[in-house]
């Protein structure tokens, strides 16, 4: 499964320079889709492999995440040139000759924000609707020194360096709030 963000390949020591961790995210994106996710193609006309790229179904021009796995989906060269700046992708893909519903609800399902809420009870028992939310800082620490504003390559710094979840979790805490404070 394809990481949210390259910055997990750093955090995991999968990688530990930057570049090789965003190459290897950006081919793991590939990897998952297997084919270009618009026109389904892996091989030319020719029978030659196609050599795919990486097409932002939100173009960063239009406040699109340049980072973010549900912005990027693999194209191959024809197809990320055809739809290039176009603001949205469905009314350019509709237009095709190759359009595809089953490729067109595969690409709106990994677009599809991470959700923003989740549920323990839901996920503990599966019976309740008590929501958590989960909200990083913005300041960081390395050593003695502190970096407002800043961080550094960690998970703390990832996730702001300090973590605060709150919610109402029924079944766990009769009704009460929890909150922990993580940094």
């Amino acid at each position: 499964m394809t990481p949210e963000h390259p910055e997990w390949y750093l955090i995991t020591l999968a990688d530990l320079q930057p570049r090789a961790a965003v190459r290897r995210f950006r081919q793991s994106i590939k990897d998952e889709w297997g084919c270009c996710a618009y026109c389904g193609r892996t091989h030319d006309e020719q029978g030659n492999l196609l050599e795919m790229t990486l097409d932002h179904v939100i173009p960063r021009r239009w406040g699109g995440d340049r980072w973010a796995r549900q912005n990027m989906v693999p194209a191959c060269k024809r197809c990320n040139h055809e739809k290039g700046s176009v603001r949205n992708y469905l009314d350019w893909y509709e237009r095709t000759d190759f359009f595809c519903p089953e490729r067109a609800k595969k690409i709106a399902a990994w677009i599809e924000p991470a959700a923003t809420h989740w549920t323990i009870g839901e996920a503990c028992y599966g019976e309740t609707d008590g929501r958590a939310a989960v909200h990083p800082s913005k300041s960081g620490t390395r050593g003695s020194r502190t970096r407002p504003g800043g961080t550094h390559r960690s998970l703390a710094g990832v996730l702001g360096s300090a973590l605060s979840i709150e919610g109402n979790i029924p079944p766990i805490q009769s009704g009460g709030w929890a909150v922990l404070q993580v940094g």
